[in-house]
């Protein structure tokens, strides 16, 4: 690169970093890259959705009850008018039923670990009050993870039957899912946060996360 050249480059630079408009467009673009997203990458999708059920509903008068929540529930300070959590194995929601019945029950990331899925969902349905929801979420191209165990994967067609099965009206059934080919291969190696510049555009043949929410009738 020749000394007139290096010398033309230079003098492009600095009448940009001159121009005001240009001079703000990049403070906000590095300040939208330091935004990191600590959502975890594969279920960002599932999370809105809930949210947005959630948002047109008054959750205020809901009594919520979440099956295996861990030490940080993203639904404990929801604004429900009652949050509580039974902890799996310790309450184990194939056997075992609450005294009281809920207006959401939620299981978030669980019932891929279950033994008995099936006699867990019947268990929920039980648990709930009439119009009461269920709110399910299970991941699918993820690798095996035994917290203590890992035993079944659902499609979206799969998750409905299941759900059907279980004692669902198919009609008060609602699946979705989403994922893409960068989020599985990235998630081969642990779980990934959403972080700077990650697509959150869904390629449907490869669902990393598949949800439902159910209703009782």
């Amino acid at each position: 690169m020749t000394e007139n050249t290096m010398e033309r480059i230079a003098s492009g630079v600095a009448a940009l970093l001159s121009d005001r408009a240009y001079r703000n467009w990049l403070v906000e673009k590095t300040l939208a890259r330091l935004r990191y997203d600590f959502e975890f990458w594969g279920r960002k999708a599932c999370y809105e959705h809930w949210e947005t059920f959630f948002s047109e509903k008054d959750v205020g008068t809901f009594n919520t009850l979440e099956i295996s929540p861990g030490g940080n529930s993203r639904w404990e300070r929801f604004g429900f008018r009652s949050y509580s959590g039974a902890q799996y194995p310790e309450f184990d929601i194939c056997k075992m039923n609450t005294s009281d019945c809920y207006d959401v029950i939620i299981a978030d990331n669980v019932f891929e670990h279950l033994r008995y899925p099936y006699s867990a969902a019947r268990n929920v349905l039980d648990m709930l009050n009439p119009e009461g929801v269920f709110l399910m979420s299970t991941p699918f191209l993820v690798k095996v993870h035994k917290e203590p165990d890992d035993y079944t994967r659902w499609t979206e067609d799969g998750l409905k039957c299941f759900l059907e099965d279980s004692g669902f009206a198919e009609h008060r059934i609602q699946v979705a899912s989403w994922g893409n080919r960068a989020c599985v291969k990235a998630n081969l190696k642990g779980w990934k946060y959403v972080g700077w510049g990650r697509r959150m555009v869904n390629e449907p043949d490869y669902p990393v996360t598949v949800w439902a929410i159910a209703q009782k009738e």
